[in-house]
């Protein structure tokens, strides 16, 4: 078989993700129980075979034992490769041993397509198009140009469950203009009475919008590409909720922290350090 990776799609979303997926997995305590108990079954094996690393014994057990060993232990090594391949970072592996015994043995390994990675490669999903400036028609449109459509209120109520939220209306299917507003964010803005109500209630905002000219920010269904850098940017500075007049103060001022004089601890000295 073949193996095509695209360095654009497959090694991207490879590496966005390989942190995050060692961090979950290597907290499983059973993975280093199973690996500690291998080795110690290995030794056991070792010892009952008669084989010894001290050089008096290593010199009676002669050349033929060595080269059992060296393939254990290869054996052994090439395992825990495959199996951590498969576990950590769920590539699968099909392996055959030919001619073992003959002249010429040869390994065979074939990498097994990783459906879960193509499956989410191609799946769809909801994301908010901000902007108060298209018609529904033009939402429409725009989904299209993504190919896709305009979002469902189930599947933003599925997105909302997964801890999606915008505050900001987006046209959607069925000429709604909806929003999702997580719990938490709702009990933060609550406190503040100046913006308790800026981003609605917890659940899925809004509904049927009889103008069809009124202009929203749109709610597509489609494949959502990586973002660009200048979308990486504003995700980092500008957060989907408004923030509260402190929040906003506060911004301010770490922003501008490097601008405001401080004054020396006295005459002689800078710090009380």
């Amino acid at each position: 078989m073949s193996l095509e990776v695209s360095p654009s799609t497959g090694f991207t979303y490879l590496f966005d993700n390989v942190n995050d997926n060692l961090y979950e997995k290597s907290k499983n305590p059973i993975i280093f129980a199973v690996l500690i108990s291998v080795i110690i079954i290995y030794v056991l094996i070792f010892n009952y075979l008669g084989i010894s690393h001290t050089p008096s014994k290593a010199i009676q057990n002669g050349p033929s034992v060595k080269v059992i060993e060296l393939i254990l232990w290869g054996v052994f090594l090439f395992l825990i490769f495959v199996n951590a391949l498969q576990y950590f970072f769920e590539v699968d592996f099909r392996t055959s041993i030919k001619n073992m015994f003959g002249d010429n043995p040869q390994i065979d390994i074939d990498v097994l397509p990783n459906k879960s990675f193509e499956n989410n490669m191609q799946k769809n999903e909801v994301f908010h198009i901000g902007d108060n400036i298209y018609t529904y028609e033009e939402a429409k449109l725009l989904c299209n140009a993504h190919d896709g459509e305009l979002a469902s209120y189930n599947q933003i109520e599925k997105a909302y469950n997964n801890g999606a939220e915008w505050c900001s209306y987006g046209w959607s299917k069925d000429q709604m203009a909806l929003y999702p507003t997580q719990k938490k964010t709702y009990e933060r803005l609550k406190q503040d009475p100046s913006s308790k109500n800026n981003c609605g209630r917890p659940g899925i905002n809004g509904g049927y919008i009889k103008n069809t000219k009124a202009k929203f920010g749109v709610n597509c269904f489609a494949k959502k590409e990586k973002p660009s850098d200048l979308e990486r940017d504003i995700m980092k500075i500008q957060p989907n909720v408004p923030m509260t007049k402190e929040n906003k103060k506060l911004d301010f001022y770490k922003r501008n922290i490097n601008k405001i004089v401080k004054k020396p601890f006295n005459s002689d000295r800078w710090s009380s350090f």
